[in-house]
């Protein structure tokens, strides 16, 4: 049992602002959230979505897709069917997942830094803006995450073979869904040994290889080959030089971008560290093992360190309870402030007009084709929100077409201005600065292009390189 007898409520508040994220919030924090998972997982589960190029070429392990469509093919056989429920009630489980970090940073900080540190470090984890807006997001980086540092928070227990097991299962799981955290895995498998003298070191090094087996398994059974999926990231990005086509940012950048999301906290955590690293080395070098070899990569986006935060909060926490005492106010109002303002202008509690608008279409009955013309593919909710068999087409596809012929293809059209005129259309529904559309006397029938519309084609890689796997689904 844990010394501290508010922990459980901490966590169920934690909980309550998450489910609020999670109810009331309509949004994503990437479109890799929906195309390269949550879509993965209802073609998977539905027969129907689209296909983005890292699925025709190979790219990317079924092992996170897999277990999102165990979870929606759940929902399925209990007639949880509709977006507008399985949405929020799998962004409900996330954040209810998301909550294990409170325990973590409580069990870290109490590890590592005493009581008072380890309470002040789970308050932290309950209320810091990035892990409430990543709390109903399941993308690899942020489970990794999850992963990884609860496997820390083990190692900061006694040495038991139970312990050890899962915390080389989740080491393993953070590795075959995020390989770049291999250094960061690494270094935490180091910490365990050290702190337990290397008792069972047998069943945590052993228990580490599980799960990635298991995913090359999956490679074989998707793809044709073990681990073909590694294999081809790492040549794309690495060696094709893909990643580049998607930005190039400095060295220096997640250092920039950490500070200023933080307001300064988490460099003067890190600085803080430094001075203290005899009791403060295992979260250091579990920032270092992910900002170290994620900076030297040039294609950077915030998210994918997002395991860098979890460690600072135990480190803050420290900071706060056990660092000068006359500074303590200073750097609770500085944390206030940076709460508060992360929460109010982070979008954590967002609503996209875009996504409302295909959640609405999914309510819709004679929904037979859909036009975007408020962007591309990689903007709209998918088939995970529209839910509907039918052709979906952007401004890509049909946007150049005279506006009279739209009739012929599609039933309903999402515009980004509601005063939209468009013959044989009126508007159904409108949501702010988004309108859809639908037809006045619809056809009996409607034209079909003969080209995969479900294909998401980059020019950039489609005009250069050809799918070398057998696509399994």
């Amino acid at each position: 049992m844990p010394a501290w007898n508010w922990l459980y409520t901490t966590v169920a508040g934690a909980i309550l602002l998450r489910l609020a994220v999670a109810i009331w919030s309509v949004r994503v924090g990437h479109p890799d959230e929906i195309f390269q998972y949550l879509e993965q997982a209802h073609r998977l589960v539905y027969g129907y979505g689209f296909v983005p190029w890292e699925y025709r070429f190979g790219l990317r392990n079924w092992l996170l897709p897999g277990t999102l469509a165990g979870l929606l093919e759940m929902l399925r056989l209990l007639h949880v069917d509709r977006p507008t429920v399985y949405i929020p009630v799998l962004n409900s489980l996330f954040a209810v997942v998301s909550a294990s970090a409170v325990f973590a940073a409580y069990a870290v900080g109490r590890g590592l830094f005493g009581e008072a540190a380890g309470r002040s470090a789970g308050v932290l984890a309950a209320i810091w803006p990035a892990l409430l807006s990543a709390s109903t997001a399941p993308r690899p980086e942020i489970m990794a995450g999850y992963a990884i540092f609860g496997a820390l928070a083990l190692c900061m227990t006694e040495a038991a073979l139970r312990r050890a097991i899962w915390a080389g299962l989740l080491l393993g799981t953070a590795v075959a869904l995020r390989p770049q955290y291999v250094i960061a895995a690494a270094a935490v498998w180091a910490c365990t040994l050290f702190r337990w003298r290397r008792q069972h070191a047998v069943a945590l090094s052993l228990s580490c290889l599980a799960i990635p087996l298991f995913a090359g398994m999956l490679d074989w059974w998707f793809w044709g080959t073990p681990f073909v999926s590694y294999f081809n990231y790492y040549l794309f990005n690495s060696g094709y030089g893909v990643s580049q086509l998607f930005g190039n940012e400095p060295v220096y950048w997640y250092a920039y971008r950490l500070s200023l999301e933080s307001l300064g906290l988490f460099p003067l955590a890190i600085v803080y560290g430094v001075i203290a690293w005899k009791r403060c080395w295992p979260l250091l070098l579990l920032v270092a093992g992910v900002l170290i070899p994620h900076s030297l990569i040039g294609h950077k986006e915030t998210r994918f360190v997002f395991l860098a935060i979890l460690p600072l909060l135990p480190l803050m926490a420290d900071m706060f309870v056990n660092g000068v005492q006359w500074a303590r106010p200073l750097l609770t109002a500085w944390t206030g402030v940076v709460v508060v303002l992360g929460c109010a202008y982070g979008g954590v509690l967002n609503r996209d007009d875009h996504l409302t608008a295909w959640l609405d279409l999914s309510r819709q009955t004679d929904v037979k084709a859909v036009l975007d013309l408020t962007g591309p593919a990689w903007k709209s909710g998918g088939y995970y929100y529209l839910h509907r068999d039918v052709p979906v087409y952007f401004s890509q596809v049909l946007g150049q077409l005279p506006k009279s012929d739209l009739r012929l293809f599609v039933s309903h059209i999402i515009v980004s201005e509601p005063a939209a005129s468009i013959p044989g259309f009126r508007v159904e529904s409108i949501h702010h600065d988004i309108a859809v559309l639908a037809q006045v006397s619809p056809p009996a029938s409607y034209r079909r292009l003969e080209t995969n519309t479900r294909e998401m084609p980059v020019p950039a890689i489609d005009g250069r390189f050809s799918p070398r796997v057998r696509v399994a689904f």
